[in-house]
């Protein structure tokens, strides 16, 4: 079906030009994708194909349906379409990265579902501009294709198992802003700016 509305989280392009598809088990009827944040149980198809760690394979012959309850269905909504070049491609990549909090790069997740975060990027232009600062929120991270590129905080504290940069190989530099973080890393594409959430 198209989509016939503006869609959430700050999508960027216009009513009409997205396709959502419907995914259900022939024999079951049941869904593939869960419920979005608007109850919706619908995805995104992505071209070529995604491995267990959640790095993009290119493969003309394969396509991915993103659920729109996932960061990859999400990433594309924020507007990174990996198809509009090696640019876009890699930003998709490293904002699948910052919407999980894969800090490491390997697929594990160091955030919880819901998560507040305030992005921007350094695309021409850019897909997320800088918005004005929330007070709530301060720099976490820089990202790249690979994982974040330097670390202010973890987003989350108290969880199961608490994150700490030496997870990383080669462990995580320390960056305060975005400008340390290109100092540090000059390929980082992706900004964010989080609370210091805890687990009570």
């Amino acid at each position: 079906m198209p989509e016939d509305r503006a869609l959430p989280d700050g999508y960027p392009y216009p009513a009409g030009q997205t396709w959502l598809y419907e995914l259900r088990d022939r024999q079951t009827g049941k869904s593939f994708c869960a419920p979005d944040v608007a109850g919706s149980r619908l995805a995104i198809p992505l071209p070529g194909r995604y491995d267990a760690t959640n790095n993009a394979r290119a493969d003309a012959t394969r396509i991915t349906f993103a659920c729109t309850s996932g960061v990859m269905a999400k990433c594309y909504r924020w507007g990174y379409r990996p198809w509009l070049g090696a640019e876009h491609a890699a930003a998709h990549q490293a904002c699948v990265r910052m919407a999980m909090a894969d800090y490491c790069g390997d697929g594990r997740s160091w955030t919880r579902e819901a998560t507040l975060i305030q992005r921007w990027d350094r695309l021409s232009p850019p897909a997320q501009p800088r918005s004005a600062p929330d007070p709530r929120m301060t720099f976490e991270a820089a990202w790249t294709p690979r994982g974040a590129a330097c670390i202010a905080h973890a987003r989350w504290s108290g969880l199961a198992q608490e994150f700490a940069p030496e997870r990383c190989a080669p462990r995580l530099p320390r960056c305060r802003s975005e400008r340390e973080a290109l100092d540090a890393s000059p390929d980082a594409i992706l900004f964010n700016a989080s609370a210091r959430n805890v687990k009570r």
